[in-house]
């Protein structure tokens, strides 16, 4: 058996890819990578640079593609292997809060990845008022966009503050946004602040269109 060869069937037998019992030459291999596994575990929890997040977040979402892409290894590619299992190992035992990691990102469209990626995770009531309140906070409009649509997405249920966002709000794609949940969440609370936001003059053609289909519709 090559070296390759040998790699691989060690990270078969480690994701339990193959169920028979390893060759005893694999045997001492796979003990030491077990055992490298349980040491990192039980490493201090340390927050790693915030763009760790992110390229993880992307990696773990890009493997879907790669399972029926044909793999040809070379010698180190299956070192990489090991090492982005690690790594993965080590970014699931992070406790740190959702609110902490975004905070330590300072460019936008890490931001924006951040906030798409959470699509795909249960959030608890508490970060759900905590993204609520980055709409007082950031103004980028494709983050606004990105976070409103994340709530829409997730179907939960917004205060009728939300609404007040919209009244002041200058950019008819964050706009449009805002009405796409505010159509499937109306309460009759939300009228006087959709009846500021139409009496605005500014406002884009197709936005007052679809703002008042929603007051004829409610």
């Amino acid at each position: 058996m090559n070296t390759n060869d040998h790699l691989l069937n060690i990270m078969r037998h480690l994701d339990g890819e193959i169920k028979t019992q390893p060759a005893d030459s694999m045997k001492a291999d796979i003990e030491e990578l077990k055992n490298t596994l349980a040491a990192l575990k039980a490493l201090p929890w340390q927050e790693p640079d915030p763009a760790t997040d992110i390229h993880i977040i992307d990696f773990i979402k890009d493997l879907k593609n790669r399972r029926n892409t044909p793999v040809f290894l070379t010698f180190w590619k299956p070192i990489t292997l090991i090492a982005a299992s690690l790594a993965l190992t080590l970014y699931l035992a992070l406790p740190a809060k959702l609110s902490e990691r975004y905070n330590a990102i300072s460019s936008n469209p890490e931001k924006i990845s951040f906030i798409y990626a959470l699509n795909e995770t249960t959030i608890e009531q508490e970060e759900l008022s905590w993204l609520l309140s980055l709409l007082d906070v950031e103004q980028h409009p494709n983050i606004r966009v990105t976070l409103i649509d994340l709530i829409e997405n997730k179907g939960y249920k917004v205060p009728v503050e939300f609404t007040g966002h919209l009244v002041e709000e200058p950019v008819p794609a964050v706009q449009m946004a805002f009405l796409n949940v505010i159509e499937q969440q109306y309460a009759s609370e939300m009228e006087s602040n959709l009846l500021a936001f139409s009496a605005r003059e500014d406002l884009d053609q197709e936005v007052r269109k679809r703002l008042t289909e929603i007051l004829i519709e409610k």
